[in-house]
């Protein structure tokens, strides 16, 4: 008997190790490249499966942490178990006791000179009162979603208490309350809020405009490439390191190089890191390869991207296939994710330079083919496309004072002109419509003065004073409306208004923003649901964390009914801003030099929350300061939402 029972001691005593290594053992996504990652902290079996199948959709990495002490050291031993994790993307999820441990092992990192990992977002489960860490103050605190039992009085004001702590110390902080019993609804809120913090990996193929030119059209384009593709040759021949600096959204910066496996790789203060295994990308969709994928990160050069304002590395690739050698850019995104450009045929680019002239706004190449195509040239333009208008405020700057909002509605887009009438007082008009072959064509009733009686009933078009709009997005900077056009411009519109005795058109572009967008996207047009309705609130925000900007556009109708606007800009901090909204006039407005005057008439509040796929937007507004015909007051009331979302 006691023989036996040693035997089984034996057994178990082989089998911990397995155990354990199972407990911790990663799940991965089955996609390409360095991925950010879930770490849960002792959570039962059910709960974990659940999680894993949730973040492998999103094209997470996933485990299931159950070492007793949450430190340094067992996470980096936990991260040494996986060459796929990305450190520098990680999402520590736990409640109970151990989210006091996860705050402090949060500011355990945050205090090393070159932490192991960074963390993106930290999921704590608050369910009772207790002492928690100190937290230090940092820029590069992660974002925090605190969840706690809807019925639970003590975890509520504890999860209130470290929410007002965390935001002292600068972190972004989510409250969530949950139903007492697990719910599917409860299982779902994870997905979106890790979508707001913006990791990615994987991009589509991206939209590009591939021609090839005649050398004699473009001689001196031809011979600076000519001349880049010999400083490239003999930097080879000399044995010089193939690898580039780069800088990341924070500020900070990198090497980007390519190993022997072609998997590119991030070098920075926290050791290597493969971020995108080309290779793999790559044969999933040319099939099998006859060679490596020949990586030339020497000749990597960078480019505005038309639709997000933010630097991308173009990488020319070399494929040889059954069929040949193909060329194929990647793109690297500033948040790390890759995209591609198929080339076709005529082998790679042997060198490749951003386009020089004002024409194209930053936003194309010039490559120089290895081999010539069927037509015999080596000479290749590329141009990034955007995929659709950029949503937001769109102007002329040689008519400054007005503006085209454009946004994204269910079943179309919507566009607001705010202009001014022949007196000089603003006005809005609002045409609803479709984008149909590069062109906004609206619905039936045109462009629409929204009129409002005193007696507060709901605004009905004033069929008199309406007209016609037309918006060609596929116009470039050789039409005469757009020559004068200054380089820079994102993308390029022309703008038809007819109003009665006026007929307008202008080369429109979208207002430039910071690159990024904030942790709170509350980009789109608000307003104060069934109950209050007839004005808006057009919201503009971009900006990464810590240097955000937000504009925010009202509609609404002055004391006799007409429609009127007002605007104000600011610094988007953590939970919101308040803006002084300005009115503005016009003294001659079809003059050649029309004098635009501002006028403050209040204050708007704003306070923002939530995450990218379930925003909320608090206002309070108090127009009407020096001209009680323009006055509109709200209490600080929750709005919603009437365009889509960047996430919908």
């Amino acid at each position: 008997m006691l023989a036996a029972l040693g035997r089984v001691v034996v057994a178990w005593m082989l089998l911990l190790p397995l155990v354990a290594q199972a407990a911790a053992q990663w799940s991965t996504a089955d996609v390409p490249g360095a991925q950010p990652a879930l770490i849960q902290v002792q959570a039962g079996e059910a709960e974990a499966l659940v999680r894993a199948a949730q973040t492998q959709a999103l094209g997470w990495s996933h485990v299931n942490w159950r070492d007793a002490a949450l430190d340094r050291v067992g996470l980096e031993r936990l991260l040494a178990r996986s060459e796929r994790v990305d450190r520098s993307q990680l999402v520590l999820m736990g409640g109970g006791t151990r989210a006091s441990a996860l705050l402090a092992l949060s500011a355990q990192l945050l205090r090393l000179p070159n932490p192991p990992a960074r963390l993106r977002g930290l999921v704590l489960q608050v369910e009772a009162t207790g002492a928690w860490p100190s937290l230090p103050k940092s820029n590069d605190w992660p974002a925090l979603l605190l969840s706690y039992r809807r019925d639970d009085a003590q975890a509520r004001r504890a999860a209130f208490a470290l929410a007002r702590n965390a935001r002292a110390a600068g972190a972004a902080v989510w409250l969530q309350p949950r139903e007492a019993a697990a719910s599917a609804a409860d299982a779902d809120l994870l997905p979106g809020w890790l979508a707001t913090l913006g990791i990615a990996r994987v991009r589509r193929f991206e939209d590009a405009l591939v021609r090839s030119y005649p050398a004699a059209s473009k001689r001196s384009i031809e011979t600076a490439l000519l001349a880049l593709a010999q400083q490239l040759h003999d930097a080879a021949g000399a044995g010089k390191s193939l690898q580039v600096h780069v800088s990341d959204r924070q500020g900070g910066a990198f090497e980007l190089l390519v190993d022997a496996d072609a998997r590119l790789l991030r070098r920075d203060g926290r050791g290597v890191v493969a971020e995108f295994d080309a290779q793999q990308a790559l044969r999933s969709v040319y099939g099998d390869l006859l060679a490596s994928p020949r990586i030339d990160l020497a000749a990597a050069q960078p480019l505005l991207h038309p639709e997000t304002g933010s630097t991308l590395l173009a990488i020319p690739v070399r494929l040889e296939l059954a069929g040949g050698s193909i060329g194929v850019l990647l793109l690297r995104h500033a948040d790390g994710s890759y995209g591609m450009i198929d080339l076709g045929d005529g082998g790679a680019l042997e060198a490749l330079l951003p386009s020089p002239e004002a024409a194209d706004r930053g936003h194309a190449w010039w490559g120089l083919r290895a081999q010539a195509d069927a037509d015999g040239h080596r000479l290749t333009r590329i141009e990034l496309q955007p995929v659709l208008p950029r949503r937001g405020l769109w102007w002329d700057p040689s008519h400054a004072g007005s503006a085209l909002d454009l946004q994204p509605v269910p079943g179309g887009y919507s566009a607001v002109f705010a202009t001014y009438d022949e007196a000089g007082a603003s006005r809005w008009y609002l045409a609803t419509g479709r984008i149909e072959g590069q062109r906004f064509v609206s619905a039936a009733g045109g462009l629409q003065l929204m009129r409002r009686d005193p007696a507060m009933a709901p605004p009905h078009p004033d069929r008199a004073l309406g007209g016609r709009i037309d918006i060609d997005f596929s116009v470039a900077a050789e039409h005469p409306a757009c020559k004068r056009r200054s380089a820079g411009a994102a993308q390029l519109a022309l703008l038809s208004v007819q109003l009665p005795g006026r007929t307008e058109s202008w080369c429109i572009e979208p207002v430039g923003l910071l690159a990024g967008v904030p942790e709170h996207d509350v980009n789109g047009v608000w307003y104060g649901g069934s109950g209050d309705s007839g004005w808006g609130l057009s919201v503009v925000s971009a900006g990464d964390e810590g240097r955000g900007l937000v504009s925010a556009m009202l509609y609404f109708h002055d004391r006799e009914g007409w429609p009127r606007w007002a605007m104000g800009a600011g610094a988007l901090g953590v939970d919101g801003a308040t803006l002084t909204m300005h009115g503005y006039s016009q003294r001659c407005r079809d003059c050649r030099n029309p004098e635009t005057t501002a006028q403050a008439l209040g204050e708007l509040r704003l306070r923002v929350g939530g995450w990218c796929g379930e925003p909320e937007l608090r206002a309070r507004l108090e127009l009407g300061d020096g001209d009680p015909g323009l006055r509109f007051q709200r209490p600080e009331m929750p709005l919603q939402r009437i365009s889509e979302s960047r996430c919908d």
